[in-house]
């Protein structure tokens, strides 16, 4: 077994990149047998006035994601390659995230219910890292302290459930989820000394490429709750640990998720500021309101893809390259999609 487990560590490198079509494979294949098993068991999301789909489609898509991931983790862990804290971290927040999204699939839980377990995920997480690091703002550290922790375990909670309000049409969650952490690993992969900062964003774009091919164009499967929390959490915790390395590594994070961030907290700020019921479902996001103004989920979808690429990457670059800071990245990330909310909203 020595043997075999040196032999394995000697040829890490090929390993690595052979794991991320494999990935891509995999949760293909876990998704297409899970099609067959819901629509065996008629597992459907049924459409209702706020569904932009017209008939039942098997949900749950997320768990082919979720499974290949959590496969390919505990093989990393097993040979080292991930340390145990920040592989405890992810492990219990995805196991408790995804659970709780399984059962809300199939049984419609309570909303309470659902966010407690959120907050439970996340403030273990959190507590197992360690707490949220000094913010870094024109050099000055600025130590949070608990009130850090607090504002980390708060971000993970509305990643969750933002990433939960954007998944609304074909191909758009995941469409997100593949370009942005295509694009942090590439990053990362020029400039981070730590393994796990480039790598595991790579091992979910590819393993999120293989849901795709099922979602989009045309949606023969749906993420469901289970998909859309794991992806936001594990989203969220990527860029917390990734600050522990350099804070402008979270700014990078952050820059790259700006039209899913942008949309969904604009979103909620204007249901609170028109005095509506905003934690009842809703079909009201500047994506959602796009679409049915076009009548194209593809357009709105692919369009995130240029958004991503040639936008926020380029913006993203000028953080990680210190040729900007990271709060002016910000800035210039999230002014036009602010700009353009506003005048969409009160046109």
């Amino acid at each position: 077994f020595g043997k075999y487990m040196e032999l394995l560590i000697s040829n890490i490198d090929l390993i690595l990149f052979i794991f991320l079509p494999l990935s891509s494979l995999l949760a293909y294949l876990l998704v297409g047998f899970w099609i067959k098993y819901a629509i065996n068991h008629s597992l459907l999301d049924i459409p209702n006035k706020r569904s932009s789909h017209k008939v039942g489609t098997p949900t749950s898509g997320g768990l082919g994601i979720f499974l290949t991931y959590l496969l390919v983790l505990i093989f990393y862990f097993f040979i080292g390659s991930i340390d145990s804290d920040y592989f405890d971290a992810l492990f219990y927040g995805i196991i408790l995230v995804s659970f709780i999204g399984f059962l809300d699939d199939l049984y419609n839980l309570n909303s309470s219910l659902r966010l407690f377990t959120h907050f439970l995920a996340s403030i273990l997480s959190v507590y197992i890292l360690g707490g949220f690091p000094s913010i870094e703002i024109y050099g000055e550290y600025i130590q949070l302290g608990l009130f850090g922790d607090l504002l980390a375990v708060l971000f993970l909670v509305w990643m969750i459930n933002l990433y939960n309000f954007m998944d609304g049409i074909n191909g758009i969650a995941s469409i997100e989820a593949v370009s942005v952490n295509l694009s942090v690993g590439l990053l990362f992969f020029t400039v981070s000394t730590i393994f796990h900062n480039w790598y595991l964003p790579l091992i979910l774009a590819f393993s999120c490429f293989g849901f795709l091919l099922w979602n989009f164009p045309n949606a023969k499967i749906f993420l469901g709750d289970i998909g859309s929390g794991f992806l936001g959490f594990v989203i969220g915790l990527f860029a917390i640990v990734s600050s522990l390395e350099n804070f402008d590594y979270f700014y990078v994070w952050i820059i790259l998720l700006a039209v899913f961030i942008s949309d969904a907290t604009f979103t909620l700020m204007y249901r609170i500021y028109k005095r509506e019921k905003f934690y009842l479902a809703h079909n009201n996001h500047i994506y959602q309101l796009l679409a049915k103004d076009y009548s194209s989920h593809k357009v709105i979808s692919i369009s995130i893809i240029f958004i991503n690429i040639f936008w926020l990457l380029p913006i993203a670059y000028l953080v990680i390259s210190q040729t900007i800071e990271g709060i002016i990245g910000i800035i210039f990330a999230y002014s036009p999609f602010l700009l353009f909310s506003i005048y969409y909203r009160f046109r």
